[in-house]
């Protein structure tokens, strides 16, 4: 992107020179930019004066309206319970904290082990064969664990002495010969009651058996059962809602003006329903099932595809595999890094010295020239020289620039000759088209004389290889061009 750079002057230079067409001055006593059309002395002013300070001096359009607090304020309502009853979907539930939902405490099921983001290599773990074989880890693989004891019984293997929590059990159970006592049996294949509680403080007697036998059964009818005494049985209702007779109500039937507890419609009472008590506002479902938003941490043992993994509390070098890097130090080192951060690849680097050297071109003036009133090319003495960024041939005022950005400081000199003015006009053109301007003047006294220098710098944007010339002329009469220099810096190097 081009950079203008525009002349400047006091009120009383300005007024001694006429600016050609399209050229801008700046007065630094007015603060006020003028343009030359080639005739008027100093300039015409530009007419800053009548554009608008700010929005107030612009009328408002008829679509695109001003955004005031008054019709801010105008617009805002307070939401209403019926407009909140509306955003809620039918049966929506009252969800748990966003920070219950998205503690991994309270997750449930299972997941992938490739979900996990820093897994690496524990993914790839398989489980240790199914071939009937106890098995552990052992430097990065399964062994097979040898099994002790002296006998094998029924389907299970081991010492049956070991097996204490089934020999406990088997404790617990009666004998495969023992007698079940059912009640047809008491008092015919065993003793009466009355026999087994002698001599104990317990009693079952004839009348305790009667009265179990007369309790209520579950194939009793109770509409046979006599009423107690006082029992209502009947009484006349006299009106229901000042209704007599046989009377069937419904909401339409009871106004609820003067009442606490107002009617709704079936479609809120339905939606009602489906929240539960202290519902929340969630987060958006989105969130709360993205991981990178989860809380806390999980078991590997959730990880559904974890495998042997899920009994390892944490990872060695045998769960690691190897590279094809060789330990050790290196100097000034050249890694290469694979995606999963892995060094691939290490070797010694040429060690010191480097840094940033920017890629920059310098050149003075080949040799001075007298200007003319027409622009000229300035020559540059600088040797031959082709780059990746720039191609010049000695003694050429031609450089060439490949795309990029760059920086791009010159200074012209001019020297009066006998009692003449030196004014110098410059500019740097890409392609022939102008990217930046430079005036200057100087007037020689009675003792000395005096030259007018362009000194100025521009940015400039190259996008494809482009051709950058410095041009200078006067204005006036003849003066000599003794002093010239660039300096270009690419800037994206």
């Amino acid at each position: 992107m081009a950079q203008w750079i525009f002349p400047k002057a006091t009120t009383a230079e300005r007024l001694s020179i006429t600016p050609d067409q399209g050229e801008i001055i700046y007065d630094e006593d007015q603060g006020v930019f003028y343009g030359g059309d080639g005739s008027t002395v100093g300039g015409i002013p530009f007419p800053i004066g009548l554009l608008p300070s700010n929005t107030d001096d612009l009328p408002e359009g008829a679509l695109n309206l001003y955004f005031t607090q008054q019709r801010v304020d105008a617009n805002t309502t307070l939401v209403s319970n019926t407009n909140k009853l509306s955003t809620i979907q039918t049966n929506a539930t009252a969800n748990s904290t966003d920070s219950f939902l998205l503690s991994r405490a309270n997750h449930t099921g299972t997941q992938l082990m490739s979900t996990i983001s820093d897994a690496g290599s524990l993914a790839t773990v398989n489980d240790a064969p199914s071939d009937g074989n106890q098995y552990a880890r052992l430097n990065g693989g399964w062994d097979i664990v040898s099994s002790g004891g002296s006998s094998s019984w029924g389907g299970i293997t081991g010492t049956l002495s070991d097996q204490t929590d089934l020999q406990t059990a088997l404790d617990g159970k009666e004998p495969a010969d023992a007698t079940i006592l059912k009640d047809a049996d008491i008092g015919a294949n065993v003793q009466a009651y009355s026999v087994i509680l002698q001599n104990t403080t317990a009693s079952y007697t004839i009348s305790d058996q009667t009265l179990v036998n007369a309790a209520i059964q579950p194939s009793d009818n109770i509409s046979l059962l006599t009423n107690d005494a006082g029992y209502i049985t009947s009484a006349p209702v006299l009106s229901v809602n000042t209704q007599t007779g046989s009377v069937i109500l419904n909401a339409d039937d009871i106004s609820d003006t003067a009442t606490l507890n107002k009617y709704t419609n079936a479609t809120d009472i339905s939606k009602l329903a489906g929240i539960e008590t202290n519902a929340t506002a969630n987060s958006t479902d989105a969130f709360l099932l993205n991981r990178v938003n989860h809380t806390g941490t999980q078991t590997l043992a959730t990880i559904s595809d974890s495998g042997a993994l899920a009994a390892l509390n944490s990872v060695g070098p045998s769960e690691i595999d190897n590279t094809t890097v060789s330990a050790g130090s290196y100097t000034s080192a050249n890694i290469t890094v694979d995606a999963q951060g892995r060094i691939t690849a290490a070797s010694n680097g040429s060690g010191g010295g480097g840094g940033y050297i920017p890629d920059v071109f310098f050149a003075k003036l080949n040799a001075s020239f007298a200007s003319s009133a027409a622009y000229q090319v300035v020559p540059w003495a600088a040797a031959t020289r082709s780059n990746s960024s720039y191609t010049h041939t000695a003694t050429s005022g031609s450089i060439t620039l490949a795309a990029g950005d760059y920086e791009i400081h010159t200074k012209i000199m001019g020297e009066n000759i006998g009692n003449n003015r030196v004014e110098t006009q410059s500019r740097i053109l890409l392609d022939g088209v102008e990217q930046s301007f430079n005036a200057n003047y100087s007037q020689r006294n009675s003792t000395q004389d005096y030259g007018g220098v362009n000194d100025f710098a521009v940015l400039v944007g190259v996008t494809a290889s482009q051709v950058l010339t410095v041009e200078t002329r006067h204005v006036g009469t003849t003066n000599d061009i003794i002093v010239a220099s660039i300096f270009i810096r690419k800037l994206d190097t």
